[in-house]
């Protein structure tokens, strides 16, 4: 079935129209700098993290697995302190943006 057909014989074919040209007439605050602090920002650390300690790690005389390991676990817990870093981070600027903030008592 094409979109046509499909189009012509749906019985919310009159309020379609209106409800994509009031999605599409939505503002909102850009999200853009969020989502990448929120998904790719992490990644990004990980990966550099993960890099960094293969590096660091690569002149000890131990096994590859032990180092990859090893590399891992270090980058997960960068990535981990990141994390909760940027959440202490938000949450404090979101107190002193806050209309409701009372520092007074």
């Amino acid at each position: 079935m094409t979109d046509e057909q499909f189009c012509r014989d749906c019985g919310h074919r009159p309020d379609c129209g209106k409800v994509y040209e009031q999605l599409g007439a939505a503002s909102g605050p850009c999200v853009t700098l969020k989502v990448i602090i929120a998904f790719l920002l992490p990644i990004g650390v990980f990966i550099a993290s993960l890099a960094l300690f293969e590096k660091v790690l690569s002149v000890a005389a131990v096994s590859e697995t032990a180092r990859t390991t090893a590399g891992f676990a270090l980058a997960a817990a960068v990535t981990v302190a990141v994390i909760l870093n940027i959440k202490i981070l938000n949450d404090h600027l979101a107190k002193k943006q806050s209309p409701n903030n009372d520092d007074n008592g």
